[in-house]
């Protein structure tokens, strides 16, 4: 599989070559290097390559639906629609991948009758008197379909149309396992699942250690920020195994407070620092601004300020060039984002010529590629050729993530 996803990167490059088009300008063709996405609707999952497009899972739910008036009260009505697939986290090396699906459950005006997955009616979790409950499926798999799935933790389903998401995250660096948040609007904890065909899991994060604004993952990186309103900023230390509870520092001496997307870079802490008023509340007349800190000695430093914006949140960083991408220009009344990148080696901020950026999906291992949601649709940059291509066969995609088997 691996000799075979190589040839596919060899074909794209050679089709576009580094002379295809002018920098910035997208082109329209196949990924340079073969990914994995949500389609638009949000019920499958594709695998995008030189050869086209492919079909790697869908799923969808029967509900019964009881007239509550009209000339048909009273009648039964079944409708089948296509799920939601979500959080998707894919370990590029192989090719693996890990998705939610959503599941609604019985409803207060309609019953579910029936979940499908890749075409097989999949029983999902119950009342003691046999009502379907609503929460999220694990769902594994590889750039041959779909591997398996798990309920996950049971208690996260309900009947009462209470948000308990289970939201894969990240994979080990081997593959193995994938770690995986579950959240609603008071409980934060993180659990690591086996890639199995009949996962098994482990809390590695216990609850009351972070909120949802903590953890912000760097492939390769083996450190990650928690906040907590008592706890405040503290290094969690993920055990490379996955099958043991991380060990959780000493509190910084950074305030949480206004602390957004914090991300771990080897021993530099990179954040983005919420322009706060006397209130302790985001303020306009406040400049936000882009921060690091070493941690080894507690030195912290501003490396840009974003004036008359209180807010903004860093994107995605990268390990193999120390490097984190944002976006400016995103308020409702005035469109005009504009997507930069920023060399912790270096210390310098540069804009990528990538027109009407408003999204960012992932960076490959080696940083040299960006997958963003642009002007014409799903975009790939090439960060060191300034060349863009328009990747067709997704169109408004929920995720995406690379596969990249160098």
């Amino acid at each position: 599989m691996l000799e075979t996803l190589r040839g596919f990167l060899g074909v794209a490059l050679a089709i576009l070559g580094p002379g295809s088009a002018l920098a910035g300008e997208p082109v329209e063709g196949p990924p340079p290097i073969p990914l994995i996405g949500i389609d638009d609707a949000g019920s499958k999952i594709l695998l995008i390559d030189a050869s086209g497009t492919r079909v790697l899972a869908d799923c969808e739910h029967t509900e019964e639906h009881r007239m509550l008036g009209g000339p048909e009260k009273g009648q039964v009505r079944q409708r089948t629609e296509g799920c939601r697939f979500w959080s998707l986290a894919v370990h590029p090396p192989t090719g693996r991948w890990m998705v939610a699906a959503g599941v609604p459950g019985d409803e207060q005006f309609s019953r579910m009758i029936r979940f499908r997955l890749g075409g097989r009616d999949i029983a999902t979790p119950r009342t003691k008197d046999g009502r379907p409950m609503g929460g999220t499926l694990l769902v594994l798999g590889n750039t041959e379909g779909i591997m398996g799935y798990t309920p996950g933790v049971l208690e996260t389903w309900n009947t009462e149309e209470r948000q308990f998401a289970q939201a894969p995250h990240r994979f080990t660096e081997d593959g193995s396992r994938v770690l995986v948040a579950n959240s609603n609007s008071a409980i934060n904890e993180t659990w690591s699942w086996s890639f199995s065909s009949t996962p098994t899991g482990v809390r590695v994060l216990p609850r009351g250690v972070t909120d949802s604004a903590g953890l912000h993952y760097v492939p390769g990186e083996h450190r990650v920020l928690t906040r907590h309103p008592r706890g405040g900023l503290r290094l969690a230390t993920m055990e490379r195994s996955a099958t043991k509870p991380w060990k959780v520092g000493p509190a910084l001496r950074q305030s949480r407070r206004g602390v957004v997307t914090p991300f771990v870079l080897g021993d530099t802490l990179v954040y983005y620092q919420e322009g706060l008023g006397a209130d302790g509340r985001c303020d306009e007349d406040v400049a936000g601004s882009y921060r690091r800190v070493d941690l080894k000695t507690g030195e912290e430093r501003t490396w840009r300020r974003q004036e008359a914006w209180c807010s903004n949140d860093l994107l995605a960083a990268n390990q193999s060039r120390r490097t984190v991408y944002f976006i400016e220009g995103l308020v409702a009344w005035k469109m005009d984002p504009h997507l930069y990148v920023y060399s912790l080696d270096d210390d310098a901020v540069r804009e990528l010529p990538v027109e009407y950026v408003t999204r960012l999906y992932d960076v490959s291992r080696d940083g040299r590629y960006v997958a963003l949601k642009g002007s014409p649709g799903l975009v790939i940059h090439d960060v060191d050729t300034g060349n863009t291509v328009h990747v067709k066969g997704l169109g408004d995609t929920w995720a995406v993530g690379f596969i990249d088997p160098r």
